[in-house]
């Protein structure tokens, strides 16, 4: 905004939020912030120029029908990029608690090798001890089989080499429940196919099967060029609004649609703004947007009755069309890095946590129960020791 009021040789004021209503100078006011901060949406940031408040604002506009009857709107400032937000999802969610599509073929084959493995040794441990027959190798396959299910072997051949093999089983339990653990892990995250959605005819797949809905803000400008149904893909999206009305669900402001997005299966449209991308901090579970679906133009508003004004701002335009391109890809190759700071930390991020949390829980309960029964054998053993030396006497 700067730049085209030099170029106009003019002075822009800005004002913060709050401005009180009488100021009828030429005016910008930098509601990046205050957006973000006050869930300021398109609708009441128009009501400003609409009410003489401020002569133009900031901000890129999208022209639509209904708009252009309230408010008059400039060349085109940039080419804005479209980017949908949504949340790490999979497609068939129910398939993560599924225990045979967790492991797959490769680590079942280890797991009967495991298991071959454990008979091989029983069988060549009774054939050193007893000789090797049929009762042996049948006796070997039982051990392998009870030593997995974590029920001691004989006692006769409860031998160094047993206990040693029985520790090792310890480990390679520990192993497999990791794996089964990572597996699980892994099938709430996103796969590459599944993370970034591949174009149109994809998001009208999700909307149609119910995965996904679009949350949008009340008079929003995507919703009306949806109704408006001049252009792909909002032909498309009304055709599919008009059979499934359930596609869409309407969120007071800007701030629910994405924290929707971050906790549900909401997709949200929204334009490539720094202001609103250092709002993503908080919103940690949705997927950073790397591919834009959709390229409008962005435009300045004014009130009506001022086209003088508005043609001095297209002549500006016109005469910085670089200088803004290159502003606004700035803008762009901010939205694409990744948040800076996040309140959320999410659990995926070490996935043996948990599973960690958990064997801490178990050591310390099982030394616990170690002492209680260490403090309760010594107080049986005291008055048994005093009986004796009575009787001796």
């Amino acid at each position: 905004m700067t730049l085209l009021a030099n170029t106009m040789n003019v002075d822009i004021r800005k004002v913060p939020a709050g401005v009180p209503e009488n100021i009828t100078d030429l005016q910008a006011y930098e509601l990046q912030r205050y957006a973000v901060q006050n869930d300021t949406i398109d609708e009441e940031m128009m009501r400003y120029v609409e009410e003489g408040r401020a002569d133009t604002i900031a901000y890129p506009f999208q022209r639509t029908r209904s708009r252009t009857e309230r408010v008059l709107f400039s060349h085109k400032l940039y080419t804005a990029k479209l980017f949908l937000f949504h949340r790490h999802f999979h497609e068939n969610e129910s398939r993560q608690w599924s225990f045979f599509q967790v492991y797959d073929d490769r680590l079942w084959m280890l797991i009967g090798l495991i298991l071959l493995a454990q008979m091989f040794f029983y069988v060549f441990h009774n054939a050193v001890e007893h000789g090797l027959d049929l009762r042996s190798i049948g006796d070997a396959f039982w051990y392998s089989i009870q030593i997995h299910l974590g029920r001691p072997v004989q006692g006769q051949h409860t031998t160094t080499a047993v206990r040693f093999n029985m520790v090792s089983v310890s480990f390679m339990h520990v192993a497999i429940v990791l794996g089964l653990y990572s597996s699980w892990i892994v099938s709430q995250r996103f796969h590459k196919h599944d993370e970034l959605l591949s174009g149109w005819a994809d998001v009208f797949q999700r909307l149609d099967k119910g995965n996904m809905y679009l949350a949008l803000p009340k008079d929003d400008f995507f919703y009306e060029r949806l109704m408006e149904a001049e252009a792909h893909p909002f032909t498309s999206l009304h055709e599919l609004y008009q059979k499934k009305p359930s596609i869409i669900k309407f969120c007071p402001n800007q701030r629910e649609c994405l924290s929707w997005a971050n906790s549900s299966n909401a997709l949200f449209p929204l334009l490539d703004e720094s202001t609103l991308h250092r709002a993503m901090k908080f919103y940690c579970k949705i997927v950073p947007p790397k591919h834009p679906m959709l390229e409008m133009n962005a435009r300045l508003i004014f009130k009506k009755g001022d086209e003088q004004l508005m043609e001095k701002f297209d002549e500006a335009i016109q005469k910085n069309e670089f200088m803004l391109k290159m502003i606004h890809n700035r803008y762009v190759s901010r939205i694409q890095e990744p948040p800076e700071l996040c309140r959320e930390k999410p659990s995926v991020d070490q996935p043996y946590q948990g599973l960690f949390t958990i064997y801490t829980c178990l050591m310390i309960t099982a030394s616990l129960a170690c002492c209680i029964e260490i403090l309760v054998a010594k107080r049986k053993c005291t008055p048994n020791a005093a009986f004796r030396s009575n009787s001796n006497k």
